[in-house]
């Protein structure tokens, strides 16, 4: 591999293409245990917010990619109790599901309520077709999948469908496979070409519309009737990117709620002829559970499991059960190893097997924090990093100023426990004398832990200077379990390596393999992402509105972190409601809930110490984005206890209230 001709993560999201040989060599297997209901009959539900890899999951139920690992090789990453199945889909981004509703088709009063009934069956049209597709494949390729698909019975198939009565005469005269495929893609095809006005929608179209599910549901029956499969194979049907339904400038609200009223009256039916898999952003999925033109809901573990990814790849207390370190790594390795890598470390057959950590390896550690205050301040006095006011007897302003001289970090963590100490003081100073050598309660580990990141952010702010990540772990920590940030990351960095390497001559370049990038090059990258993700934020469907609300309390939190000199709060990067408030309001909690769903914020339920001890919604802006807003990314203490107002006065600040407020009474809750 030569380093300087190529960025390994050129192209960030190539496990979601349809590409079979790209996904087979680049998929990490890793998150797949987590994951083993996808390939288990009954609905699931495949939750994330964006990047984290809800798609890359939901192909492997792809036929063309299982026999891309078939060709290679290579062992299909399932458990290996999982049968051979059958797949099919939809995308409902890409396959034009979203064009239905944005012509009119009858020019009638009751129009709106004709439109759910046509997505119903462009959705049964569009899976049918991936369905027969995925039968010839298997079919055209027995060896590869343990002879699932019997391709001698699919005419008598054909057949057999045609005459099915819920298909209301559309298909007759299909006498075999072949026919059968060409009349759904012609249905397909006639769809197309009336949202495109090349034409009015046939009559034998509109006169023969299918409900949801049903054929889906007829054709597996007689798949297995006529002996095209077995009794026992399992069929899974994929509806990926559900919050486009109603999450997108291209449909009504009204209308895209019935669409996933539709999606969810599929999967309410608990067939267990097919078995759905929905892939959604979080509170995409729990927005709306309704079920269409009825009053009932759909039930979780009942109608439906979940696999919240975010949850999986999220960090718990114990950093040894965090999954997304090893899952960043292993997609880090076969990068390395698609762009021609070609370092002994990597011959292993799969990445995760090398005992050589190569993140490790290209990125270093994480510098130590003392290190980095000495740098910060090596061109300015202690007066102005400590802030040595009057509130300092002499004697703490001499020992202050001695400390700065040979450990700055320790100096501004000492300030800080000095002033904490001495604010109920007569005289604003209670300790007139620094605690002796052997005692120094600002060392104790966890108030020192606490504290480390705000004491950098306070001196980086008093000496003109920005905060610099670089290193493995905060990498990992500004990726915050998201696969798709990792790797944008990683593309900067590389990219920023690459253009502080190309100049410089070819004897005194670097090996990145075997020196590593260096912390500052890491840093420049690092930062170019972050502004990259706070960009991204206004591509996205009222993403204007997110990114100012997210201005507004990103530069609120530096603000208060720089200026609590006592170091009194250090978990302001931060704010929290109770829960019974939040559901006061629920367009603040539409707004925080959709906030999050894009990945622009990132919340957790706590409960607070005050007394009586309720429950309480806490949320930060996304990890990636503190590097934008200068603040740490860690979460260390309990964060700002904000009220409702406050909350509504920031969305008011941002220009969001006035705006969106209208636009509420069409967006569900739940």
């Amino acid at each position: 591999m030569n380093p300087y001709e190529i960025n390994p993560f050129q192209v960030l999201y190539v496990t979601d293409s349809p590409d079979p040989r790209a996904f087979v060599e680049l998929f990490s297997d890793i998150p797949v245990i987590h994951a083993s209901a996808l390939f288990e009959p009954g609905n699931v539900v495949l939750k994330g917010t964006q990047g984290s890899g809800k798609s890359m999951l939901l192909n492997l139920l792809h036929p063309a990619i299982r026999l891309e690992y078939a060709k290679a090789s290579l062992k299909f990453p399932a458990p290996e109790s999982v049968p051979q199945f059958v797949g099919a889909g939809i995308n409902l981004t890409l396959s034009g599901a979203l064009n239905i509703g944005q012509r009119p088709i009858h020019s009638t009063e009751n129009e709106d309520e004709l439109f759910p009934l046509y997505f119903a069956d462009f959705l049964n049209c569009y899976i049918a077709a991936d369905l027969l597709q995925s039968l010839e494949l298997m079919g055209a390729n027995p060896g590869f999948f343990d002879r699932c698909v019997d391709s001698s019975r699919l005419n008598g198939f054909a057949a057999a469908v045609s005459r099915d009565s819920c298909w209301f005469g559309y298909l007759d005269g299909v006498d075999s496979f072949e026919k059968l495929a060409s009349r759904m893609l012609h249905r397909l095809t006639a769809y197309r070409k009336f949202h495109q006005y090349n034409g009015e929608l046939p009559d034998d179209i509109s006169g023969t519309k299918t409900g949801i599910g049903e054929p889906l549901s007829r054709i597996v029956d007689i798949l297995r009737a006529t002996g095209v499969i077995a009794e026992t194979t399992p069929v899974f049907v994929r509806i990926d990117q559900i919050e486009r339904l109603y999450r997108s400038d291209m449909l009504r609200p009204q209308l895209g709620q019935e669409y996933r009223r539709v999606i969810n009256k599929a999967i309410s039916g608990r067939d267990t002829r097919v078995s759905y898999r929905v892939g959604a952003r979080t509170y995409a999925w729990d927005d709306d559970l309704t079920i269409f033109r009825t009053g009932d809901q759909l039930e979780a573990l009942r109608d439906y499991r979940q696999i919240d990814l975010d949850e999986v790849l999220r960090r718990k207390e114990a950093r040894s059960t965090w999954l997304f370190p090893s899952f960043a790594a292993d997609a880090f390795a076969r990068r390395m190893r698609l762009a021609g890598c070609s370092d002994e470390d990597l011959e292993a057959k799969k990445p995760k097997q090398s005992k050589v950590d190569l993140l490790g390896k290209v990125f270093g550690s994480t510098p130590a924090a003392k290190a980095v205050a000495s740098e910060i301040c090596q061109n300015t006095t202690a007066e102005r990093a400590l802030r040595l006011t009057k509130e300092f007897s002499i004697e703490w302003k001499e020992f202050l100023t001695s400390l700065f001289e040979s450990d700055p970090l320790d100096a501004v963590l000492a300030a800080a426990w000095a002033r904490q100490r001495g604010q109920s003081g007569p005289s604003g100073v209670r300790l007139k004398k620094p605690p002796p050598a052997t005692s120094r309660p600002w060392e104790k580990a966890t108030w020192r832990d606490e504290r480390i990141r705000i004491a950098m952010l306070q001196l980086a702010a008093r000496c003109a200077q920005r905060l610099k990540w670089s290193g493995k772990d905060a990498i990992i920590a500004l990726s915050s379990g998201n696969i798709s940030i990792f790797l944008n990351l990683c593309y900067e960095i590389w990219d920023s390596f690459l253009r502080a390497e190309r100049l410089k001559p070819t004897p005194s370049r670097i090996d990145p393999l075997k020196d590593g990038i260096p912390g500052g090059v890491q840093a420049v990258g690092i930062q170019t992402a972050s502004t990259h993700w706070y960009n991204k934020i206004t591509e996205r469907p009222k993403g204007s509105d997110r990114q100012r609300f997210i201005d507004i309390i990103g530069r609120r939190f530096r603000d208060w972190l720089a200026d609590d000199d006592a170091m009194s709060y250090p978990g302001q990067n931060g704010f929290s409601l109770t829960l019974d408030e939040l559901e006061r309001d629920p367009f603040v909690k539409c707004f925080l809930n959709e906030a999050v769903d894009y990945g622009d914020l990132f919340d957790a339920i706590h409960t607070t110490k005050e007394q009586g001890r309720k429950s309480r919604r806490k949320w930060y802006v996304a990890p990636i984005l503190s590097v934008f807003f200068q603040i740490p990314e860690a979460h260390k203490k309990e964060p700002h206890y904000a009220t409702l107002s406050e909350v509504r006065e920031w969305l008011s600040e941002a220009g969001v209230v006035s705006t969106q407020q209208l636009m509420f009474d069409f967006v569900p809750t739940k």
